[in-house]
C-alpha cells in the first residue's frame, strides 16, 4: 500500500523503542489505540489500493486482536475516546 506521508527519521526513531503492545497496555493511549485498530479493521473493505505483504500481515494481526477484545470492552474504550474528544472540543470554545 502506498504511504500517504513519509515521516522523517527523527520522528520515527524514538517510536522504535516502544511496541503497539506497550501502547495498548497504557491507560494513556489504550482508548485511542483501540480506536485506531477499529478504524483500520472497519475501513478495510473501502481501500482502493491492494495491500503489500507487510500490510497484509498487519491487517491479519489487527483483525485477530480486534476480534479477541469483547464488544463491550471495545465500546467502553470508544466511549472514553468520545468523552475525551468532547472535553477537548468544549475547552476550545
Amino acid at each position: 500500500m502506498e504511504e500517504t506521508f513519509e515521516f522523517p527519521k527523527e520522528i520515527l526513531a524514538p517510536l522504535r523503542s516502544i511496541t503497539f503492545g506497550d501502547i495498548m497496555d497504557s491507560p494513556l493511549a489504550q482508548p485511542f489505540a483501540m480506536s485506531c485498530i477499529g478504524s483500520i479493521v472497519n475501513t478495510l473493505p473501502y481501500r482502493d489500493q491492494p495491500l503489500d505483504r507487510g500490510d497484509e500481515i498487519l491487517k491479519n494481526i489487527f483483525l485477530q486482536v480486534y476480534k479477541a477484545i469483547p464488544h463491550e470492552e471495545r465500546m467502553a474504550l470508544f466511549q472514553q475516546c468520545n468523552v475525551l474528544n468532547n472535553k477537548r472540543k468544549e475547552a476550545r470554545n
